[in-house]
């Protein structure tokens, strides 16, 4: 950037930080972005809630609470597995087909092509229909989360809010990101990351007093869902406990290293993940796209079977990730390490083939939770293979939490909110440099790929 352009931008700054806002602007603001974060604070706390019966009295009782990598062909096991499966893939298509397209997929793609091509308006049904869409693949054991389907849920709320506000365009496209922002929020539990995601996620490239014109809508309405979601939850800690008891030297050589191979490793996987993800897509596309509900059943079938032989590549994730956490100590105390490093290899491809499956093949899912799960797979994975080299058992806790980040950044493009949401998630703020360090290098590794590969293209436009 040029002397003369820098210089247009600091006096531009300077211009604004003079400027008063108007106390009707804030209270206007404050109404509708309330708004918007309280309606997606109560559809995500209902979708999290019924979908958490589900799990707990229905799937996590087939598969038990016991950490197993790889275990035998159960045929049984399978056959039931395939029952919920099958079931959950073909209600919520059902309910895409017959009642809202739009629910379809994760629900952060629709989110994020509909504000690239200028159409902020949804219908008003779509919030909900995509509450009823996703309950029966999250809640009956499919590789999804609830955070996707919270970006669509929040985006569609602006549609709402601009009804009963009567908003115009520009008013409505505000409204539209202070929704995603609330709709992470209320999913994830991360008021600042939410508010950074929305900006991040839809890469808003306009001049800086639009950044700033979108940031307090933002994060009003975070605000407004974490809160709404706290208080019919009854929680406000870290949705993810990790056990740490003391925090590693983070100057170590060691520790350095080993966060520089997690950017590997996380980049190598991120590319196989996008890959697949959109091998689906094509399959779909090209051959299935006048019998989608035969690739529907057919990804049933293999995520039963992919579950049947490795219960940790299905479902969300955070459950095994939080058992994965509190007995991390068996995994480097067992002999048999090698076979370990081997099975979680390929747990999480497993893991990236479920996901993709699912979410590709045309169900409602959302992929972010997936995807942070994934990432703290990689976090374990990177730690037995540099296990050998004496690091401390202290940092697989660090490793886990960064890979998560990690992957979620990179596969999303969203670097800087990943790292404030899994933060926030965790409590383990300290290490967010270590954070940083691994993520710029799954960046060069992962290069154009991305879940949404429009995220390549730079937008300079302005409307």
């Amino acid at each position: 950037m040029s002397f003369i352009a820098r210089f247009s931008i600091i006096k531009k700054l300077e211009h604004l930080t003079h400027l008063s806002v108007p106390r009707a602007y804030l209270i206007r603001w404050l109404l509708i972005s309330s708004f918007i974060g309280l309606v997606t604070g109560i559809l995500v706390w209902i979708l999290g809630k019924v979908t958490s019966i589900m799990l707990n009295s229905i799937v996590f009782p087939l598969l038990g609470n016991k950490i197993v990598l790889i275990r035998g062909i159960n045929l049984r096991l399978l056959l039931e597995l395939l029952m919920l499966l099958a079931l959950g893939h073909l209600l919520s298509y059902t309910i895409v087909v017959k009642l809202c397209p739009e629910a379809a997929g994760s629900g952060c793609d629709i989110a994020f092509y509909n504000y690239d091509s200028r159409r902020y308006l949804f219908r008003l049904r779509v919030p909900f229909c995509k509450v009823l869409a996703t309950i029966p693949t999250l809640g009956l054991g499919a590789s999804v989360g609830k955070e996707g389907p919270a970006v669509l849920i929040g985006a569609s709320s602006s549609s709402l809010a601009a009804s009963l506000f009567r908003l115009d365009i520009r008013d409505l496209k505000v409204a539209y990101v202070a929704g995603i922002s609330a709709g992470i929020s209320a999913a994830l539990g991360s008021p600042l990351g939410g508010t950074v995601f929305g900006l991040e996620f839809l890469r808003v490239h306009d001049i800086e007093l639009e950044i700033l014109e979108l940031l307090y809508p933002s994060l009003v309405a975070s605000l407004a869902s974490y809160v709404t979601l706290s208080v019919l939850s009854g929680s406000t800690g870290p949705s993810l406990i990790v056990p740490l008891k003391t925090m590693p030297n983070m100057l170590d050589p060691r520790v350095i290293l080993a966060f520089v191979v997690l950017g590997a490793l996380t980049g190598f996987f991120s590319r196989i993940y996008a890959e697949t993800y959109y091998a689906v897509k094509y399959l779909r596309i090209m051959f299935f796209a006048r019998r989608a509900v035969l690739l529907v059943i057919l990804a049933a079938v293999m995520v039963s079977i992919i579950g049947g032989v490795a219960p940790l590549a299905i479902t969300t994730g955070y459950h095994w990730l939080e058992l994965l956490l509190v007995n991390y100590k068996t995994l480097v105390e067992n002999s048999n390490i090698r076979y370990i490093i081997m099975f979680l290899f390929l747990i999480i491809l497993l893991k990236i083939a479920a996901i993709s499956l699912t979410v590709a093949s045309g169900c409602s899912g959302g992929t972010i939770a997936p995807s942070i799960v994934l990432g703290g797979y990689v976090g374990t994975l990177t730690f037995l293979l540099l296990h050998p080299l004496g690091i401390s058992i202290n940092v697989l806790p660090l490793l886990v939490t960064g890979g998560a980040a990690t992957l979620l950044g990179s596969i999303y493009r969203v670097p800087i909110s990943a790292i404030l949401i899994v933060a926030d998630m965790t409590g383990i703020w300290p290490a967010t440099p270590l954070f940083a360090l691994s993520m710029a290098i799954s960046y060069l590794v992962t290069g154009h790929w991305s879940l949404y590969p429009r995220y390549i293209h730079v937008h300079t436009h302005r409307e």
